[in-house]
């Protein structure tokens, strides 16, 4: 629509006021007013009614105008995003010569030829703007050095904008923070850290109080010199001062916040506030912020040292569903979080696509892929990854050479696990009990009892503390390969030193002295199968061979006392057993004892042989009980069994 008259506006009261010595020049003002109005109706509607508008400006481009109204047009055509047409004004007013006048109004047609040129992307003409205005000894205000310093700031042009910190210093102009801030982003995104910190200490001293905006650039460009500390300073001096970043940083760019938070997470990390480091980035995600791949990185460490393991790895998938690429300290991090959760699989995959994507490994990547792998069941991978260590001259410590030996136990590669084992007694490294628990157990799967129990011997010799698990391993080679004795003494030695056996342990011993039909250790053995919970059929050879044997060495009473513990623990006894219970009563006159072990006897079906029918009538004579002695002899007569001279002596002795 054409305003096409009226009462005077202030727009028009404005110019004419200043005007009025300019002659013919300001009588097309208030039509000038009027295009300017259309123009700014043309928002929004068709191209070609906006393009009319600005044609029908364009015929008075040739006059001679008053500043403030090609102030007015400039503004309203970078207002419409029309900066190129500004500029076409700005060199018609030069042509007039009115960018060259003393009048205050003048400065700021500069400004708007500035913001043009950067609204254009031209920041080097920006710059060129205000030299040349500055040439002409014009002293311009303080947003128009702005609009300069945020042209540099945009075109990345520090000299530029320190040239510039110079002629507001010359002319008398004083920076404020907002001036400083742009000249510090743009020494940040110039790289220049150092120069960066200066101008905020500047700001300091001159009390010159500084924005959110400021306070993150200086804070990332002490994270980037490694002043970790002051770096966090920076941040809590701006949080006293009620400073909200996280919100500052929406009004910057993308990459400016994620590079901000990216130093100050690292420079959490460096001075170990691991904690708040997290914290950060979990407002990262919040916030909608991207994270880049060196955010990622410093989380997941801080994680790491806060033993935040599942977060780490929850992290870990999430970087990787955003295909953030990894490096090593990520990939190291999330090894380590494996291996403390013993997830391997997992593991075992991370190493395998540090491989596939030829993510380099350090000292630290090493062994830890290598117990993952190794624990996984790829072993074969695993003990490829020390022959890559050896290719490339890496240094195998304790920890490799550790979790090599227990890939060797899960591949039963006897041979290589005793060659890691010599080779980190010669460097004289610290080898611990687990070490040595894998290479006794990889030479116990691998069949060979004879190395098993020299890599226990020499756990011994250097005095670490063995434990049930190692003796374990070597009775259970030991029974396999034949070598009773060996499993016997063994469990004996675990008495003599102190080592409770565990279950698994005497299960071992059991099917040794099954299979060897040997005792000779202990009698306690039995008692502690018991209170360590073997089930009684597990325990019924060897506790009727105990009974036996307690008979054998005269003790009688502990023979009656081992067989009532395994009648009470219901644990079936063998006819040996029955058979030395028997002679046990005869040799301790126990008659009562021998009726109640016959009644058992009956009791579970067991048929009575002439062993046993001589034992219980010698101990029914011999107790007083020569009725039952005959009754029993009666019996044993019945059943055709012979008695034997001893059984006939013993009754006539005890009928005298």
């Amino acid at each position: 629509s054409v305003r096409s008259g009226g009462s005077t506006t202030s727009e028009e009261a404005d110019i004419s006021s200043e005007g009025s010595t300019m002659g013919s020049e300001m009588e097309d003002a208030p039509r000038i007013l009027v295009l300017l109005n259309d123009l700014r109706c043309c928002v929004g509607v068709r191209r070609w009614e906006q393009d009319a508008a600005v044609d029908r400006l364009k015929n008075h481009r040739e006059q001679t105008l008053h500043p403030k109204t090609y102030i007015k047009i400039m503004e309203c055509l970078n207002t419409l995003g029309l900066s190129q047409e500004a500029l076409s004004w700005f060199r018609s007013a030069d042509v007039h010569g009115v960018t060259q006048g003393t009048r205050p109004s003048t400065c700021s047609l500069y400004r708007c030829a500035i913001e043009a040129s950067t609204a254009q992307k031209d920041y080097v003409t920006a710059y060129k703007i205000l030299l040349t205005m500055d040439k002409r000894g014009i002293v311009g205000n303080l947003s128009t050095y702005l609009a300069a310093l945020k042209a540099c700031q945009k075109g990345r042009l520090l000299d530029a904008a320190m040239e510039i910190m110079q002629i507001m210093l010359v002319r008398g102009v004083r920076m404020d923070g907002r001036a400083y801030h742009r000249v510090i982003n743009t020494c940040v995104m110039c790289g220049e850290w150092e120069e960066a910190v200066k101008l905020m200490d500047d700001m300091r001293e001159l009390g010159v109080g500084a924005d959110a905006s400021t306070y993150n650039a200086a804070i990332r460009a002490h994270g980037e010199l490694g002043r970790h500390k002051r770096a966090l300073e920076l941040l809590d001096e701006m949080e006293a001062k009620g400073l909200e970043w996280l919100d500052d940083m929406k009004a910057q760019s993308v990459q400016a916040g994620t590079s901000t938070y990216t130093a100050i997470i690292s420079a959490c990390v460096k001075c170990r506030q691991y904690q708040r480091a997290q914290e950060l980035f979990m407002n990262v995600l919040s916030k909608g912020i991207p994270a880049n791949a060196k955010m990622y990185s410093q989380v997941l460490v801080a994680c790491e040292h806060d033993r935040q393991w599942q977060r780490l790895l929850n992290w870990m998938l999430d970087r990787q569903n955003k295909r953030i690429p990894a490096d090593t300290p990520a990939f190291n991090a999330a090894l380590h979080a494996c291996v403390a959760t013993e997830q391997w699989d997992l593991g075992a995959q991370y190493a395998r696509q540090m491989r596939g994507k030829r993510v380099p490994f350090d000292a630290q990547t090493y062994p830890l892929a290598i117990y993952t792998l190794g624990r996984a069941g790829h072993w074969k991978q695993a003990l490829q990854l020390m022959d890559d260590m050896k290719d490339q001259r890496i240094p195998r410590d304790a920890y490799s050479l550790m979790a090599a030996i227990k890939a060797c136990e899960e591949g039963r590669q006897w041979q290589r696990a005793l060659r890691y084992l010599k080779e980190m007694q010669e460097q004289h490294m610290v080898v611990g009990a687990s070490t040595y628990n894998a290479a006794v157990w990889t030479c116990a799967k691998g069949g060979r009892w004879q190395n098993a129990l020299k890599v226990l011997r020499s756990m011994q010799h250097h005095g670490v503390a063995e434990s049930d698990n190692e003796f374990l391993a070597v009775m259970t080679v030991c029974e396999k390969c034949g070598q009773v004795k060996q499993v016997v003494d063994l469990l004996e030695e675990m008495y003599n030193i102190g080592i409770q056996p565990s279950k698994k342990t005497y299960r071992v011993f059991l099917k040794a002295c099954e299979h060897g039909r040997l005792w000779r250790p202990p009698m306690q053995f039995i008692e502690d199968m018991l209170k360590e919970g073997l089930h009684p059929y597990e325990i019924t050879t060897v506790g009727a061979i105990g009974v036996q044997e307690c008979d054998k060495v005269g003790q009688w009473q502990r023979a009656l006392e081992l067989l009532k513990d395994l009648q009470a623990k219901e644990v079936p006894i063998s006819r040996v057993g029955y058979t030395a219970g028997l002679r046990a009563c005869e040799k301790g006159l126990q008659a009562a004892t021998t009726l109640d072990l016959l009644q058992h006897m009956r009791a579970h079906e067991i048929h009575l042989d002439a062993p046993m029918y001589t034992a219980a009538i010698c101990a029914m004579a011999k107790g007083g009980r020569w009725e039952w002695a005959i009754r029993l002899l009666n019996e044993m007569q019945a059943k055709r069994l012979v008695a034997n001279t001893n059984t006939y002596n013993v009754l006539m002795g005890a009928s005298e």
